[in-house]
């Protein structure tokens, strides 16, 4: 066994990629703050390995097991999973997708070992790696994904090394297909926002701060989970072409590059957040463009903000993307759902906005008309309890001098 780990670390720094040790036969992929190790070897492969993936805080975050074999049980009492004492349970769990919840949570006794390919809702008691012990997960992984409800499925990166999302190769290209084409986008859970963001094949990039990019970033990390939504009984499958050494560290990370135009809302209140997406390029179209605009993942009765298509198919959007041409017509409706009424506040980021394109709020209630990309104020309103849908307020794209 001595004889195949040098043969792996010679692999390793030929491509320069940092493994920071080996033992008894097992390779120890180590990650923290500022990087993750990465490995891609040939397949099949029986290689023992350790992978650490870093987890930027004690909040909730979705991964995905980077190798197989390791009991449930022995995983979250080894990796500082929350230990819920009155219920004799830790704080991971599968996302359910008959009733459209994260159960059941685990237990220490839980000998079934992590499904490779599935995603899984942990909390941690503090900042820190998890580990995944095991086999190496290599070659083409298909993972079966079902639809008995609203079809939203747990899944996540199964490899050692970054997974490609976007572009011939990606994730997204090669399981189109099986996800619902108003969905068909991968969902990352984002405890800073508050919400799902959504990976794409649009190529808009908000900058940070705070990890909050969103999204033009073909990778994601090693152990990162996400949730797809599926169209229909079926799998999703992950190949070794989607496999590429990435810089990108921590899981829920997410990286910024060059931008389409693109404008993103954020609605407040004293507690919750929610954002939407509408970016622009004239290969787009004002019906549905499919990878390109994707519905809003809503799985609680939180506050949501979303857009509908110009041309309506009676989904609510996370992201629509729009042709830039013609923008002067646009008068996007803008919804919000908001159980609990008060009073909220409109806010807007752009992002590479061609000279004289600007964005104003339309609120049809109070006939106020706002410009809503320029002012950090942004516009405040009074809502009233169970306020919910569309028809009240309007995201207007006009040229400078628009009154």
């Amino acid at each position: 066994m001595e004889k195949v780990t040098k043969k792996y670390i010679l692999v390793i720094l030929l491509m320069g990629i940092v493994v920071q040790g080996w033992s008894q036969g097992k390779v120890i992929i180590q990650s923290d703050a500022t990087g993750t190790g990465s490995l891609i070897v040939g397949s099949p492969n029986t290689l023992s390995v350790e992978v650490n993936g870093f987890i930027p805080s004690s909040n909730w975050h979705v991964i995905s097991p980077s190798a197989t074999g390791q009991p449930l049980g022995t995983f979250v009492s080894s990796n500082g999973i929350v230990n819920n004492a009155t219920f004799g349970n830790y704080d991971l769990s599968p996302l359910d997708e008959a009733s459209n919840n994260w159960t059941p949570f685990t237990q220490s006794s839980n000998n079934s070992s992590m499904v490779v390919g599935k995603g899984y809702a942990i909390r941690k008691t503090a900042t820190g790696a998890v580990t995944f012990s095991g086999t190496i997960n290599t070659g083409t992984i298909a993972v079966p994904i079902t639809k008995s409800n609203l079809g939203w499925n747990a899944v996540g990166n199964p490899y050692t090394s970054a997974l490609k999302i976007k572009g011939a190769d990606g994730f997204l290209t090669k399981n189109q297909s099986a996800m619902d084409p108003s969905f068909s986008g991968v969902y990352i859970w984002s405890q800073s926002l508050g919400q799902y963001v959504v990976i794409t094949q649009a190529g808009y990039a908000f900058p940070a701060p705070g990890g909050e990019t969103e999204l033009n970033q073909s990778d994601i990390a090693v152990g990162q989970g996400f949730v797809v939504k599926a169209i229909a009984n079926g799998t999703v499958t992950f190949d070794n072409l989607m496999q590429e050494h990435s810089s990108i560290s921590g899981i829920s990370y997410l990286s910024d590059s060059s931008s389409w135009p693109a404008i993103r809302i954020t609605v407040t209140d004293d507690k919750k957040r929610s954002s939407t997406v509408v970016a622009f390029n004239n290969e787009m179209k004002k019906d549905l463009d499919p990878a390109y605009d994707a519905g809003m993942f809503k799985m609680n009765d939180g506050m949501d903000l979303y857009t509908q298509l110009l041309d309506d198919n009676g989904v609510d959007f996370a992201v629509q993307c729009l042709p830039l041409k013609d923008y002067q017509s646009y008068r996007i409706p803008l919804g919000l759902d908001c159980p609990g009424g008060g009073e909220v506040r409109f806010t807007a980021e752009t992002i590479d906005l061609p000279k004289g394109m600007e964005f104003y709020l339309e609120d049809k209630m109070t006939g106020v008309l706002s410009r809503i990309d320029r002012s950090k104020e942004g516009y405040s309103v009074k809502l009233p309890n169970k306020f919910k849908g569309t028809g009240r307020f309007y995201l207007l794209a006009r040229q400078t001098g628009f009154k």
